[in-house]
């Protein structure tokens, strides 16, 4: 089963691009983003929240997780889906590091936000293997940002269109927001954290699909 993700797709090319520079947009919906998801965490969870730098770290916090050493088929597919993940996603914090230069933290936020999802989910098999699902068909509908990436150490010759600068930050906050969603599905309506078995009973009540039908992810895939 998989959650209806639907694409976006613009594409726009930098040396045809008349929109205004990122001069002055601000970085308001990677802020607001980064608040949201936070925000979301209980206040021992949040003092415990741990950035992580790159996939390379993720995946190795992953494999350690206690719940997935017991379980060997799970672990195996859940490494394979971080690493397809990785590999996918990569490129776009990369991006995000260059084009955010004030704010080096959103990337590693970024990161540190599907560990602990993932850290979450990984003590509910069922669950945890609709989430690896839902991950796996992200990594091959994200959009390839090498191109943008591998920039990152050059001088632009031309400002970059607002545009993409739209397109990189709607998908960081889309991204977060579907963590954030997840991270409910383990709380009360007033935030507070659910017990074990109510959790369990939530999860196989409502349908994945019906928790994530309504996840619309905007793509930009920028030619350069």
């Amino acid at each position: 089963m998989s959650w209806p993700l639907r694409i976006e797709h613009k594409t726009i090319s930098m040396a045809n691009s008349n929109a205004p520079g990122t001069d002055g947009l601000g970085d308001s919906v990677f802020i607001e983003a980064r608040d949201q998801f936070l925000n979301s965490l209980l206040p021992s969870e949040r003092a415990q929240f741990a950035k992580c730098h790159s996939a390379q770290q993720l995946l190795k916090d992953i494999k350690n997780l206690l719940s997935l050493k017991k379980n060997a088929a799970v672990r195996r597919s859940c490494v394979q889906s971080i690493a397809n993940l990785g590999t996918k996603l990569s490129p776009y914090f990369d991006a995000i590091g260059w084009i955010v230069q004030s704010h080096p933290e959103f990337a590693a936020i970024g990161w540190g936000a599907f560990r602990f999802v993932l850290q979450l989910a990984s003590n509910y098999t069922s669950f945890f293997e609709k989430l690896l699902r839902t991950l796996h068909r992200l990594a091959v509908e994200f959009p390839t940002y090498k191109l943008l990436a591998k920039h990152q150490d050059e001088a632009p010759t031309e400002p970059m269109s607002a545009a993409i600068y739209h397109g990189i930050s709607a998908l960081y906050a889309s991204l977060l927001r579907f963590l954030h969603h997840v991270v409910r599905v383990f709380r009360k309506k007033d935030g507070t954290p659910k017990r074990t078995l109510r959790v369990a009973a939530s999860i196989s009540w409502k349908p994945f699909d019906l928790w994530f039908g309504d996840l619309k992810i905007l793509t930009c895939i920028v030619e350069w």
